[in-house]
């Protein structure tokens, strides 16, 4: 609970406590006294006004949340619908595709390895050209690839 609404809270039970001290309360000798001149006050019941508050706010906020579940129930079965919708059309999709793309991807893999052995062969040749000049590096550069 946030420093302001506890800060409320505690407002509205003191001035519950002050309004109720100050009333004047029905005795069972058929009388009505006052409880200000009282020597021995008794305090209301601090527990049962928090109780019946929360009850109050309870029920308020339960009534609000089924009101907006309500109200929202038709719009958010048919975005659920839509949704669905879309998701069968999306798997659809896929499904139709995969099998065109497969031999695309095949025929691109082998073109890439293809040009990963002919870089390795460059690669080779200009080590053993390098080698015949005398090169004083005796490391032979990493491949790609490999």
């Amino acid at each position: 609970m946030s420093v302001c609404k506890a800060l409320v809270v505690v407002l509205m039970v003191a001035v519950s406590v002050q309004h109720t001290t100050g009333m004047k309360r029905y005795n069972s000798g058929m009388q009505w006294s006052s409880n200000q001149g009282n020597s021995g006050k008794q305090l209301p019941d601090i527990g049962g006004l928090i109780k019946k508050k929360v009850g109050f706010k309870t029920g308020l906020l339960g009534g609000l949340i089924g009101l907006k579940a309500g109200l929202l129930q038709p719009i958010i079965g048919i975005g659920q619908s839509i949704l669905g919708l879309k998701k069968g059309l999306v798997e659809t999709k896929v499904n139709l595709v995969k099998p065109l793309l497969r031999p695309v991807f095949d025929i691109k893999r082998k073109k890439l390895t293809a040009a990963r052995d002919l870089i390795d062969t460059k690669i080779g040749f200009l080590d053993n050209f390098s080698r015949s000049f005398g090169s004083s590096s005796n490391k032979r550069p990493m491949s790609y690839g490999h």
